[in-house]
């Protein structure tokens, strides 16, 4: 290890709610009590630490959210140590349509197949309980507010240089630093284009994010609309009486506020009722990339940083927390530092989580590209398809249960 350096045996880069969970079930499973622990973010660590759910409901501001699946949801819950009710709202029921076509599917479940939560609160509270246990728990180092300017190969693991002059040297990093991964262009790994719409030359479609009041409550029922360009998502939020949603409109075609109420309007209201905008709406760009292989010379790639999702299904966290479940069963089985960087175990979680990942994210492919072919032949088809699963009461419950218990 160079002079200076800082060392530990993991790091964990990036403090998403991927990240953030992997750090908390590393502490709450005492998981190795004697390997030294780091993590590091750009951003600020454990910045609401009086009050957790300071976040409230803006006018102005959609919140990112997030529809996590009811196996994912228990893992946070028993992580946070407390009550998530509060701050989230159950899916029981989805209805899936299209702009083209009259047939729709509806989705039922006695349990709620996913919550819908503020990603950042839900973060938040995670790390507000693992702010709780570093003065009882010196084996895990913080990095707040810094910035990975370089990773260099050493003979026993990486060197992370930070913007803050400082150096760390860790055995194996562990990146969880997102879509724009930092580690992964030091580490050399090249990502490569995954279009929801196998049709298309170009690999990324923009997301229009917003707030919407409707006139009927919810009742805990998602919605969804197919497009000629792109796809609406209505995910039901807890406040204003049941009657809030959370919208995402994806689309390669410009957009804007008024387009997107006139679009609702027309493909909800019969549902929800006239529909009227909350908050001022912004649009990010969706990435969708995959990795050949989520580990390279001791470095292991998690969550966004190893594949990012089109939202058309709502699994791109859901896909990262899968990821940190399966590393966590990986670590548990390594029983010294020496097979810590052993580079079997590391090809067996890239092979196991790779291969999962793929079926998704091949699913949402191809689903991306039946709807965008509107000619007579494929629009009849999609229609018959969707009849046809709307009276398989046995198909729609196995496809419901199997996301809910994260059986991707």
């Amino acid at each position: 290890m160079p002079e200076q350096a800082i060392d530990v045996d993991i790091i964990v880069v990036g403090a998403g709610l991927v990240g953030t969970a992997l750090i908390s079930a590393w502490l709450k499973s005492n998981l190795h009590p004697d390997w030294k622990l780091g993590w590091l973010d750009a951003g600020t660590l454990f910045s609401a630490t009086t009050n957790v759910d300071a976040l409230e409901v803006s006018n102005n501001k959609p919140r990112r959210v997030a529809a996590i699946n009811r196996h994912h949801w228990q893992f946070l819950a028993e992580l946070s140590a407390s009550n998530l009710e509060n701050i989230s709202s159950p899916i029981s029921k989805m209805q899936v349509g299209e702009s083209l076509g009259s047939a729709e599917i509806d989705f039922e479940s006695l349990e709620p197949m996913a919550y819908v939560c503020q990603q950042e609160i839900l973060q938040n509270r995670l790390q507000m309980h693992i702010h709780s246990q570093l003065k009882s728990n010196v084996k895990l180092s913080c990095w707040s507010d810094k910035k990975l300017i370089n990773m260099q190969r050493t003979a026993e693991g990486w060197l992370l240089k930070l913007d803050s002059g400082e150096t760390i040297h860790s055995r194996l990093v562990i990146a969880a630093d997102g879509a724009s991964s930092q580690v992964r262009y030091w580490a050399g790994v090249d990502r490569k284009s995954m279009p929801w719409n196998l049709n298309k030359d170009i690999a990324q479609d923009y997301a229009w994010i917003t707030e919407v009041i409707a006139e009927n409550p919810h009742s805990h029922c998602a919605l969804q609309v197919f497009l000629e360009t792109g796809v609406i998502g209505l995910l039901p939020l807890p406040e204003n009486e049941g009657k809030r949603y959370s919208v995402v409109w994806s689309s390669d075609q410009p957009q804007s506020e008024a387009q997107l109420l006139i679009l609702l309007n027309t493909h909800f209201r019969t549902v929800t009722g006239k529909l009227s905008s909350a908050t001022q709406g912004f649009k990010i760009p969706i990435p969708q990339h995959s990795i050949n292989t989520y580990t390279k010379n001791q470095v292991i790639f998690i969550g966004d940083a190893a594949h990012a999702v089109h939202p058309l299904a709502g699994q791109g966290v859901n896909l990262g927390l899968s990821d940190v479940r399966s590393l966590l069963n990986h670590l548990k089985l390594i029983q010294s530092l020496k097979l810590l960087v052993n580079p079997s175990w590391m090809k067996r979680f890239s092979r196991e989580r790779k291969a999962r990942n793929l079926v998704m994210m091949s699913t949402i492919s191809i689903l991306g590209s039946m709807h965008r072919k509107n000619n007579w032949p494929h629009v009849w088809l999609r229609n018959q398809g969707k009849r046809w699963l709307q009276k398989k009461k046995g198909v729609k419950n196995f496809l419901v249960e199997s996301l809910a218990k994260g059986d991707v």
